[in-house]
């Protein structure tokens, strides 16, 4: 309960910057790893098949192009 009340009282939040180098905010993205459950992050997959589906929409066009010639 006190530090419950000195940190409202003291408000930290309002004086963090978080990292400032490259170094620390390579680090700081690193924190969430620790504790992901497989060796891929959901938003690296999220990426990875945002690729995959920007990569089938050109495909579909590309398709698409070609039966419209035929």
């Amino acid at each position: 309960m006190r530090l419950r009340e000195a940190a409202l009282r003291n408000k930290p939040w309002l004086r963090s910057t978080g990292p400032r180098t490259a170094v620390g905010k390579a680090r700081a993205a690193l924190n969430g790893k620790e504790r992901q459950l497989g060796d891929v992050s959901v938003r690296e997959l999220r990426c990875e098949l945002g690729d995959v589906g920007c990569m089938l929409e050109r495909l579909a066009a590309v398709r698409q192009q070609i039966l419209d010639t035929v």
